[in-house]
């Protein structure tokens, strides 16, 4: 903010008579500047400049007054941005320092078909859930850590941040059209299926590390490394839930952090929210859902003409299909007469 005695600047177009009024002009838009002042402030010149780097830092910014024998008129702004928070300390499982060996042999140690098959759905959720917490203390240190959420890297502009994101978009694209060598067991009894422990072995091998865990406290990184010890425990939970139709309480449960995206901070419509739930929970969605696509395909529900909602097919597939007839009807010399 200041007197940068510029007057032959026009802010609404953003045009410029002289050569280093041009080259400010240029500067300002490189290092993605905003400038907020309006109206002249002295006489008919708009010599007094508000320069602001993001949207929302700054509001009610008004022109008038003056102060002293000055001839420049007073600006007056609010800084919207609150103050900023001290580094918040928490505390995190420390996988570098965590015994894993330890960890598995005390899991393994537990009768688990003894105990389970003798108690309800829920108290059998209860008590895995208790012995594996008991387990994780003794054998995963904690660590604190300063939370430094929102940060990014000062050389990740935002050109950077769009084009790295485009490449996710095209390696999931890349990534869905692979296919699949193998698929979930197929179970053979058409009355109902059953959960199988090599097929939670195989869902607990493929879980990312990297997310977060749910509000039960089981840690993906967690699971995927006892995958081979607690896949028999968490099979007969599975089944007794299954049989039931219930679920137990800590699978509806969340914990939803607004993470800003951009525009207004004050507007709620400018956040979305990221919702982590149970890690087991999410493994039983995908048992139904092998169990709803198994049948789907195995009765032909949908058509073969059907590309948004079916495995291992694209709407460019769709396209190049579309395509691929039009042209063959070009080449034909046919008219055609309607595309549905």
């Amino acid at each position: 903010m200041g007197d940068f005695n510029f007057p032959d600047i026009c802010w609404k177009y953003n045009t410029a008579e002289r050569e280093q009024s041009q080259r400010f002009l240029e500067c300002v838009e490189d290092n993605f500047l905003t400038q907020l002042v309006n109206e002249p402030t002295r006489e008919s010149a708009l010599l007094d400049l508000l320069l602001v780097n993001r949207e929302g830092l700054v509001g009610n910014v008004e022109v008038g007054g003056c102060l002293g024998q000055s001839d420049n008129e007073i600006i007056e702004f609010s800084i919207l941005a609150e103050a900023r928070q001290g580094a918040r300390r928490t505390a995190t499982l420390d996988f570098r320092k965590a015994d894993f060996g330890l960890f598995r042999s005390m899991v393994e140690s537990v009768p688990w078909e003894t105990v389970l098959k003798g108690i309800g759905s829920q108290e059998g959720w209860s008590y895995f859930k208790e012995e594996l917490s008991k387990a994780q203390e003794k054998a995963i240190p904690r660590s604190h850590k300063t939370s430094q959420q929102g940060r990014r890297p000062a050389w990740i502009n935002r050109g950077l941040w769009l084009d790295l994101r485009e490449k996710r978009k095209v390696y999931n694209i890349w990534k869905r059209g692979l296919t699949l060598k193998t698929r979930g067991k197929v179970w053979r009894e058409e009355d109902f299926p059953s959960v199988g422990e090599g097929w939670v072995r195989d869902h607990l091998a493929k879980l990312d590390i990297h997310k977060s865990m749910g509000p039960d406290g089981m840690h993906p990184r967690v699971m995927r490394e006892l995958a081979d010890v607690i896949a028999e425990p968490l099979s007969i939970i599975f089944e007794k839930y299954w049989r039931m139709g219930e679920v137990p309480e800590d699978w509806r449960k969340a914990n939803i952090t607004p993470v800003y995206k951009k525009g207004k901070k004050e507007d709620p419509g400018n956040y979305r929210p990221i919702i982590p739930t149970s890690v087991p929970g999410k493994i039983m969605e995908l048992l139904i859902l092998d169990v709803i696509s198994k049948h789907i395909e195995d009765q032909d529900v949908i058509g073969s003409g059907q590309h948004g909602f079916t495995k291992e097919s694209q709407e460019f597939q769709a396209w190049f299909r579309v395509t691929s007839n039009i042209g063959r009807t070009i080449l034909s010399r046919l008219v055609l007469q309607k595309i549905v």
